[in-house]
């Protein structure tokens, strides 16, 4: 807006303007820009700033008096101004300018200022671009922000709008900051310099903040810009003894300033308020660098929940890492099929780093199965596409289905087959995973000592496989034996394959077998609907006496016995069947107390005898399994209560089995084979775990909480829960690139009180290798491995 007052306005020697005029026109031309003006008083400020030879007078006009502007008129020059040519610009120069650099595109003009600091002439630095016709100004390497001054960027190519740039940038006055008085020490974060005035002979030593604006607006009437004003006088009547002065040092004197402003902050805390001051003096974002604990933060929460990582980002509360450069860190790990070597040396990393003990490198194998879409998606980086969705399990388990089905086919995968490291600290990492439609035994085989092998060369230990009770697996573990009891005799551990001095023991996990004998009670009744009547000293084990006791308590009791009983736990759905807590609620101590009470309470409880006796003994399976306390030792009495249900049930099958009745009505009194075979894996590999464990590590102890599969359940729910939603299975390539999340997402370890945040760390951390830009995606030309 000032600068069409030197567009329209020019210094004449007779020259008059009415001031009510010029102010009129000056509000009407705001209007039309739609701009606040200033008030009149305000207004010739600035006209006296910017036209300073002119007069001001009171003239008569009949009876009023009329405030006039002298030396100044409208510009009414009828002949047009010449074009400015770039070529030219040299021309058009006065003494007080020079020409700094030039091409077609732009000119550089240095225009020297009234100021000397430390012996230097301050030059005000015009930049023209006759493309854009945008023109610039920096002072001292600041950029002018020019809407502040009220000047306009844009400019024509002629001769007279030059010359009115030129007009106004002389007469814009630069910031010499406040002079310093008394203070003999000035902080490495305020700038100091000695300025000379052309127009006093004396020097002062004047003082700028880090953050000057370079120029004093039209309305200031001191040395400083208004920002330097409200930083620097503060500073200016402070005690000297008071100031603490950022020198060379300048982390351990941050460290300093944190511990007086912020008392006992951690260092984490430091460390994180450091990092945003060096991003707020970074020149733009592509120029942060963050240190590695706040990539790695970032990254577990982008991981778990990127729209929550970009509120937060977005709140401008704090300046943190563009969700591009974690995705970087994220992908730099490819998540393929089958064995992948950086896999293994991104596990071993992060044991380093959270310096497990050399028992934690032991460990066991957990694996399971979870359903996928059917889907083939083209997967695309770089100029290469390659086809994701078709089962792969490995060469030589695509060799035995060739020779096997006697035909080269392919076969879009309708599950995964994850498995993960699980170690006797906690420590856990899914190390490979394989598209499939469905394991077999013989391919499951070949895959999990493989994996075996490769964890050996790693350094990793494995001393148990942990699997469900499905027909494959059970196959699986038929293979290392003779027969069904020449398993039981070796206590289902078979000799390694890659260590012949060790056992490897392969057990059944506890949560399901939980279920199994939850839904052997929830199947067992008189109706016409129930498979089964389970049987026990005479005595019938009926779902029916668990719904009863559950009314009982809630009709009867103000206070119920068993509080946790809700009708998903009594009359479970298809999907209720699959919580392992619903199963274990109505197996554990709790409904063995129910039931005691409510079998008191009846005139003929001995019929719940059966049924409470086997509360005895599920409720022992919880208790050890659910406990958090190691064993140490074979003495340990938890052993010999898993030794009383292993006996419990071995009891129980001699006595149906002694029954004059047909087989089918055998089964039907007792849970399933399978279901008790399971049992007594679980029971007897678990007994021979911590045997062998406490002898090669004496006083490092077997944690029974860790010796169940629920680690691999909680990675299918976060592969489907972060992206998918909860009840949508993925397809492949979205659980390959969810993987990464889930490592990076999820804790690695078994959390213990004040543990901290122990998630892996990106694999980049520890490789000399840098991060891949993402490359810009190119057209389809071939698509490889159909």
């Amino acid at each position: 807006m000032y600068y069409r007052l030197v567009t329209n306005i020019s210094s004449t020697l007779n020259g008059r303007i009415e001031a009510d005029a010029l102010f009129e026109d000056y509000k009407q031309a705001c209007a039309c820009a739609n701009v606040q003006f200033l008030a009149k008083n305000l207004f010739s400020r600035v006209v006296l700033q910017i036209f300073p030879h002119l007069k001001q007078s009171r003239i008569r006009n009949g009876s009023e008096r009329k405030h006039v502007y002298i030396g100044i008129d409208k510009t009414t020059s009828s002949t047009p101004s010449s074009h400015l040519l770039f070529s030219e610009i040299r021309n058009h120069l006065d003494t007080e300018s020079i020409l700094l650099s030039k091409s077609e595109a732009y000119a550089k003009i240095g225009v020297l200022s009234n100021l000397t600091a430390n012996g230097n002439h301050v030059i005000k630095e015009i930049t023209l671009n006759f493309i854009t016709k945008i023109w610039t100004l920096k002072v001292r390497g600041i950029t002018v922000n020019l809407d502040t001054l009220g000047l306009a960027r844009n400019f024509d190519l002629t001769v007279q709008s030059w010359k009115n740039i030129l007009y106004v940038v002389k007469l814009i006055r630069l910031c010499k900051g406040l002079i310093v008085n008394d203070k003999k020490t000035i902080p490495l974060h305020i700038t100091s310099e000695v300025i000379q005035d052309n127009n006093d002979e004396d020097s002062y030593r004047f003082m700028r903040c880090s953050t000057c604006f370079g120029v004093i607006s039209w309305l200031c009437t001191g040395t400083a810009c208004i920002h330097c004003r409200k930083l620097l006088n503060p500073f200016k009547n402070t005690d000297q003894s008071k100031l603490i002065n950022l020198g060379e040092n300048i982390d351990k004197d941050l460290s300093t300033v944190f511990d007086n402003i912020f008392p006992g902050a951690s260092p984490e805390m430091k460390m994180f308020l450091t990092s945003q001051r060096e991003a707020l003096q970074a020149a733009g974002a592509r120029r942060r660098r963050w240190d590695q604990e706040v990539i790695k933060v970032c990254l577990s929460l982008w991981s778990r929940s990127p729209r929550t990582f970009c509120d937060i980002k977005d709140s401008n509360m704090f300046i943190l890492p563009s969700g591009g450069l974690l995705q970087r860190y994220k992908n730099f790990v490819p998540q393929n099929s089958g064995v992948n070597i950086e896999l293994f040396r991104w596990m071993l990393n992060t044991a380093k780093k959270m310096k497990l003990p050399m028992s934690g490198y032991h460990g066991g194998l957990v694996h399971d199965e979870t359903k996928i879409q059917e889907d083939l998606v083209i997967n695309t980086k770089g100029c290469e596409n390659q086809l994701v969705g078709w089962v792969d399990t490995g060469d030589e388990g695509e060799s035995l289905k060739i020779l096997k089905e006697k035909t080269v086919n392919k076969t879009l995968a309708t599950e995964v087959l994850q498995v993960s490291f699980l170690g006797y600290t906690g420590f856990r990492f899914p190390i490979a995973h394989f598209p499939t439609t469905g394991v077999t035994a013989s391919e499951l085989f070949i895959i999990i000592w493989d994996l075996i092998s490769t964890l050996q060369i790693w350094g990793f230990t494995i001393d148990y496989i942990l699997q469900d009770g499905g027909q494959q697996n059970r196959e699986f573990m038929k293979i290392h034996f003779d027969n069904d009891m020449d398993a039981k005799i070796k206590k289902y551990c078979s000799e390694s394959l890659v260590n012949p001095e060790k056992k490897v023991a392969h057990s059944q996990d506890f949560s399901h077998n939980m279920k199994k004998l939850r839904n052997a009670v929830l199947s067992s009744g008189i109706n016409k609907f129930h498979t089964r009547t389970l049987t026990r000293n005479g005595l019938t084990i009926v779902w029916e006496q668990w719904i009863n006791a559950a009314k009982w308590d809630e009709e009867k009791n103000s206070r119920r016995v068993h509080y946790k009983l809700t009708s998903s736990h009594l009359h479970p759905d298809s999907a209720e069947k699959m919580r392992n807590h619903l199963a274990e609620e109505v197996l554990n101590e709790d409904m063995l107390h129910l039931m005691k009470e409510y079998r008191n309470s009846l005139l003929n409880g001995v019929v719940l005898d059966s049924a409470t006796e086997f509360l005895e003994h599920t409720s022992i399976l919880v208790s050890v399994f659910r406990s958090k306390r190691p064993i140490l030792s074979s003495h340990d009495t938890r052993i010999q209560l898993l030794n009383s249900v292993l006996i419990y049930f071995q009891s129980w099958i001699k006595e149906i089995e002694s029954l004059p009745i047909t087989n089918k009505e055998k089964e039907k009194m007792l849970p399933s084979r399978k279901c008790l075979d399971d049992v007594d894996s679980l029971i007897l590999t678990f007994n021979e775990i911590c045997i062998s464990h406490n002898s090669e590590f004496p006083g490092e102890g077997v944690v029974p909480s860790r010796f169940n599969s629920d680690v691999i359940e909680n990675n299918f729910c976060q592969v489907r829960g972060l992206h998918n939603g909860n009840t949508t299975n993925p397809n492949y390539r979205t659980y390959q690139s969810t993987m990464n999340s889930v490592i990076l997402g999820q804790s690695s370890k078994s959390r213990g009180r004040k543990s901290g945040l122990s998630t892996a760390d990106p694999y980049s951390f520890d490789v000399d290798m840098p991060l891949q830009k993402k490359s810009k995606r190119k057209p389809l030309s071939d698509v490889t491995n159909l």
